[in-house]
């Protein structure tokens, strides 16, 4: 008589923010999936082409690829079992237009940036068994982050903490910190320049709000998208660099502010 051990679901995620990779491997890890990791469009390719994954959870925004052509690349596979594995597209842009390009590119689904733990898990779950996932533009991005007005979502930041555990969490965090105070130099950085090379302050502006919207950090996550908004306008419309320029300056006090109101949170929390 024989006897089968169900293996846990294999998968790959492609994610080039350390931060990002850390917070869902850790969360995919605690409901039981074995997980690898690629931070490269390019790595992706070939760990696909290289072994068979059970889903793949595809960050969009990859330093030498978009994830919509290493989509494409992985469903031209040769192999039918690796051409078809799920694809996830993990991205803070749910346009509806976007949305239609992943899914001309043969992506199974989209979770929306800044994720939402729970909503990721149901993602996650139903993609697995074959369940079309269906996201809409309101389920990720600044509605994500809840509290009209203040510098942090604690739900958000609570659910973080709950989910992951504290000892994870406050590994996490540390992280968090480094990444989003990188971000916060960069926009300083290209400050001065602003005006004269907007795209520039625009991608530091968007590097700013993706670490801040990991975190719960709200009045910080705006302000990088407004940042980003005025620097690139997304209806073709001139950049406002003098604007930019301006709401950027702003960027250092809304960023200590929000480690002062983070530090307070922390604080009421029951020891561990």
């Amino acid at each position: 008589m024989t006897s089968s051990i169900s293996q846990p679901h294999h998968v790959l995620l492609v994610e080039d923010v350390l931060v990002n990779r850390r917070v869902a491997a850790a969360f995919l890890t605690r409901q039981g999936y074995r997980v690898s990791e690629a931070v490269t469009g390019g790595e992706a390719l070939d760990m696909s082409a290289a072994d068979r994954f059970d889903l793949i959870l595809l960050d969009i925004r990859l330093p030498d690829m978009d994830g919509v052509d290493v989509a494409s690349r992985i469903r031209a596979f040769p192999d039918p079992l690796r051409a078809q594995v799920p694809i996830l597209a993990l991205t803070a842009n749910v346009f509806p237009d976007d949305i239609k390009r992943y899914r001309a590119a043969g992506m199974n689904g989209v979770v929306a940036k800044p994720i939402q733990l729970e909503q990721f898990r149901m993602a996650v779950a139903s993609v697995l068994q074959s369940t079309p996932v269906v996201v809409s533009v309101d389920s990720g991005g600044a509605s994500a982050l809840r509290g009209d007005g203040a510098a942090l979502d604690e739900d958000f930041i609570a659910e973080r903490l709950r989910t992951l555990g504290r000892s994870t969490f406050d590994t996490i965090l540390q992280l968090g910190k480094r990444s989003i105070a990188g971000a916060v130099a960069d926009v300083a950085a290209t400050c001065d320049q602003g005006e004269q090379a907007p795209l520039a302050l625009a991608k530091a502006a968007h590097r700013l709000a993706g670490a801040a919207s990991n975190f719960g950090f709200r009045g910080l996550f705006l302000l990088g998208q407004k940042i980003e908004t005025l620097a690139d306008p997304r209806d073709g419309a001139e950049p406002q660099g003098h604007a930019a320029v301006t709401a950027a300056a702003t960027v250092p006090m809304v960023y200590e502010q929000t480690l002062q109101e983070l530090d307070s949170w922390l604080a009421r929390l029951p020891p561990v």
